[in-house]
C-alpha cells in the first residue's frame, strides 16, 4: 500500500455539502448542495498525497442504503477520496 502523508476523515452532510430536512423531519439527501470551496480544499489535500475518507451516517436511522446515491453525488461534485463509509 502506498504511503500517505496523513489520513483525513470528513463528515459529509452539513460539512462538505448543505443537507436539509423536509417538513416531516426527514433528510433530503437527494437535494444536497456541495460546498465547492470545501471540496476544493479536500481535493488539494488529496493531491498533496493524503488519504481521504468521507464518513456519513446516511441511513443509520432509517436502515436505508444511500451508498450509491452518495457515491454518485461525490462523483458529480468532483470530490476526490479514497474511501466512502
Amino acid at each position: 500500500m502506498r504511503n500517505f502523508k496523513k489520513v483525513y476523515v470528513f463528515d459529509l452532510d452539513n460539512t462538505l455539502c448543505k443537507t436539509s430536512k423536509n417538513t416531516n423531519g426527514f433528510w433530503e439527501y437527494e437535494k444536497s448542495i456541495p460546498y465547492k470551496e470545501r471540496i476544493k480544499l479536500v481535493n488539494k489535500l488529496y493531491d498533496e498525497g493524503n488519504y481521504i475518507i468521507v464518513d456519513t451516517a446516511r441511513g443509520s436511522g432509517s436502515g436505508k442504503n444511500f451508498y450509491e446515491l452518495t457515491k454518485n453525488q461525490l462523483d458529480i461534485w468532483g470530490l476526490n477520496y479514497h474511501e466512502l463509509r
